[in-house]
């Protein structure tokens, strides 16, 4: 299941989007945009979620903001997020342009 979260679920969404939406250049720095926002939201929602008391499972946990929790654990699979995320939308856009009709 994390691996569908964390690799499949963001470069399909970023290729259906940028497949249907992404038309200018704009758009799809938009769309890249809403990737870097949802994965700064994984990164805080991870640390929302974890303890604040010293968890005796987690050797390599740190006290961080008033949590304990591995920043740089959180911050490398959001920004694998992102990155599968831009490369679904880099898809979906070359999808784009060839399917994309051509005038006779």
């Amino acid at each position: 299941m994390f691996f569908l979260v964390i690799f499949v679920a963001p470069f399909g969404v970023g290729f259906v989007l940028s497949a249907l939406l992404a038309r200018t250049i704009t758009r799809g720095l938009a769309l890249c945009v809403l990737g870097l926002l949802v994965a700064a939201g994984l990164f805080f929602g991870a640390y929302l979620l974890s303890d604040t008391e010293r968890p005796s499972s987690c050797s390599d946990c740190e006290e961080l903001w008033g949590r304990w929790w591995e920043p740089g654990y959180a911050a490398f699979w959001a920004t694998c997020f992102l990155g599968f995320w831009v490369a679904g939308i880099i898809a979906g856009r070359f999808a784009a342009l060839l399917w994309r009709p051509r005038a006779s």
